[in-house]
C-alpha cells in the first residue's frame, strides 16, 4: 500500500509525544446529533500542524482474538501480558492510528459507536481484572456489544492501561454517554445528566459549568463561532439547539467545520447512524470519500480490508479497500514517524520491538493453547430421548467455523454462527434444520469435556457432556 503521508522530522516528534502526553496541543472531538429520525454522529481529530496517518480498517465477525496490554506492548520482558480471549460477535468500521484491533474510533454493524478524546485519565487500578490496552478495549466492546449499557459494564470488567483517553459511546437509538475515568473511578455522563451530547479534551462537567456563561444557557455571553477562545462545547450546544430543519448530512459536516481547532482537521469523519454511511475527509485529501455499511459483507468467509485513510479522489470507495495482509501491516507500522526517544517509556523496548509487536501481536490468536475449542467434541446417543450430538469447531486462518449435528431418527446438520466467547464459555446459535428454530447453544469447556445446554426462546432442553474425539 502506498503512502502518501510525509512528515518532517520535528512534526513526527510532536505527534507521538502528543499521543504518550495528552495535555500538550490536543484537540478531538465527538458530538452526536439526535433530530427527529436522524441520527449522526461527527468526529474531528486535529493536532497543531500535523498530519495524522491511518488506515480505515473492516473488521469481521467470527474472529479469535487475543488482547494485549500497554506494558506487554512497550516493556521489553513483556511483562503483565493480558489473557483477553475473544472471539468477534459483530463485524465493525473503525479508524485506526497502530493498526489492527488498536483503534481510535469506529461504530459496529449494530450501530454501537465509540470514539476517544484525548484527556488526564486515571484508571481504575485491580490486579483481578484481567488486563488490556486502552486502544484494544474499545476494539473488544465493538466486537461483542451492542448497547451503551454493555460497554459501561465492560469498562469495569477489565484493567484498561495506556495512554490516558476518555470515551463517547452511542448506539442504534441514540444512547449516548461519556465514559471518564477521575481519581481512579469510572464517572458515566448520561440521559438527564448529559444535556449537550458532545465530548471534547475537558471533563464533561467542567465543559457545562463554562456553559452557564453564554447566552442561551444561562449567561450573558454571545456564542460567536468564528471565535477560537469559545469552547467548542459551547458551540457544539448552540449548533444542536438552533438546527431548523437544514440537511442534516450538510448541517453536521458545517458543525464539524464550525470546531476545528488550529487549521483544518487532520481527520474527519461523520457516520450516518440512520442511513448508515460514512464520510470522511483529510487534511492531506479534502475530497469527502463514503461508503455504506450495507455494502460490507461482515462474514469472516474472507479477511478483513483496509484502506488507507488518505486515499485521494471523494466519492464513493468501498471498492478501493484490499484485504489485510502482515506484509501491507508492516508498510504501514513501518512507516509510523515513532521517535526513538522521548516516545516510549524509559527502558523500554526499542521502537523496531514495539513496532514489531504491532503488526503481528494478532497472531498469538493462533497459538494452540489459545484455540482450546478447536476439535470434534462428541456424544453418543442419549438413552433417554434417543439423540446424538457433535459440535465440531475448526480454525480457517484467524476465522472460527464450526457445524452442530444431530444424530437421531435422521441427521441434521447446521452452521454455527453468532459466536460469543468468555473464559472457557462459548455461546452460539444455528438454525436448525430439522425444525427451523433458532438455537442458542452455551458450551462450557473443562477438563477435556464441554458441557452441552441448548435453548430454544427461554427454554432449556437436556445437557450433555461431550468428549473429544
Amino acid at each position: 500500500m502506498r503512502r502518501s503521508v510525509v512528515v518532517s522530522s520535528l512534526i513526527v516528534v510532536s505527534l507521538f509525544i502528543s499521543f504518550l502526553f495528552p495535555s500538550q496541543a490536543v484537540a478531538c472531538s465527538t458530538f452526536q446529533f439526535q433530530k427527529g429520525n436522524e441520527l449522526f454522529f461527527g468526529h474531528n481529530l486535529n493536532e497543531p500542524g500535523m498530519e495524522v496517518p491511518g488506515l480505515v480498517f473492516i473488521n469481521k465477525r467470527g474472529i479469535l482474538k487475543h488482547g494485549r496490554s500497554f506494558s506487554e506492548l512497550t516493556s521489553k520482558n513483556e511483562t503483565n501480558a493480558s489473557n483477553a480471549l475473544w472471539i468477534s460477535q459483530y463485524g465493525s468500521v473503525t479508524f485506526n492510528n497502530f493498526g489492527k484491533d488498536f483503534i481510535d474510533g469506529g461504530i459496529n454493524e449494530v450501530g454501537l459507536y465509540i470514539w476517544e478524546m484525548n484527556e488526564d485519565a486515571d484508571y481504575p487500578q485491580n490486579k483481578k481484572l484481567p488486563k488490556i490496552v486502552h486502544m484494544n478495549w474499545m476494539q473488544y466492546v465493538l466486537d461483542n456489544y451492542s448497547t451503551t449499557e454493555e460497554v459501561i459494564q465492560s469498562a469495569s470488567e477489565f484493567q484498561i492501561d495506556g495512554w490516558t483517553w476518555h470515551y463517547f459511546i452511542s448506539d442504534k437509538d441514540g444512547n449516548c454517554a461519556s465514559l471518564e475515568f477521575l481519581n481512579g473511578k469510572i464517572i458515566v455522563h448520561k440521559g438527564a445528566t448529559m444535556p449537550v451530547q458532545a465530548l471534547f479534551n475537558m471533563p464533561y462537567t467542567r465543559e457545562m459549568e463554562l456553559l452557564k456563561y453564554y447566552k442561551g444557557f444561562g449567561g450573558q455571553y454571545s456564542i460567536d463561532y468564528t471565535n477560537s477562545q469559545v469552547t467548542r462545547f459551547a458551540k457544539t450546544a448552540k449548533m444542536l439547539k438552533d438546527y431548523n430543519g437544514e440537511n442534516p448530512t450538510e448541517y453536521c459536516i458545517n458543525m464539524l467545520k464550525v470546531i476545528k481547532v488550529y487549521d483544518v482537521p487532520d481527520w474527519t469523519v461523520l457516520i450516518d447512524a440512520k442511513k448508515r454511511i460514512v464520510y470522511f475527509k483529510t487534511s492531506i485529501n479534502s475530497e469527502l470519500k463514503s461508503f455504506s455499511i450495507d455494502d460490507i459483507d461482515f462474514s469472516n468467509k474472507t479477511n478483513c480490508q483496509i484502506l488507507d485513510i488518505n486515499t485521494k479522489s471523494g466519492g464513493n470507495v468501498i471498492d478501493r479497500f484490499v484485504p489485510f495482509s502482515n506484509g501491507l501491516m508492516k508498510d504501514f507500522i513501518d512507516q509510523l514517524p515513532i521517535p526513538e526517544k522521548g516516545f516510549l517509556p524509559k527502558g523500554s523496548a526499542t521502537v523496531s520491538e514495539f513496532k514489531k509487536r504491532l503488526t503481528y501481536h494478532h497472531e498469538d490468536a493462533l497459538k494452540p493453547e489459545n484455540q482450546f475449542f478447536v476439535g470434534s467434541w462428541y456424544c453418543d446417543r442419549n438413552n433417554k430421548d434417543n439423540v446424538g450430538w457433535e459440535i465440531k469447531l475448526w480454525m480457517q486462518g484467524d476465522a472460527v467455523m464450526g457445524e452442530v449435528i444431530r444424530t437421531g431418527d435422521t441427521v441434521d446438520v447446521s452452521k454455527i454462527d453468532h459466536f460469543f466467547l468468555k473464559n472457557n464459555l462459548i455461546i452460539f446459535t444455528y438454525i436448525s434444520v430439522k425444525s427451523k428454530s433458532l438455537v442458542e447453544v452455551k458450551a462450557t469447556f473443562k477438563d477435556n469435556k464441554v458441557l452441552f445446554e441448548p435453548f430454544v426462546d427461554d427454554v432449556a432442553f437436556i445437557s450433555y457432556y461431550l468428549t473429544k474425539k
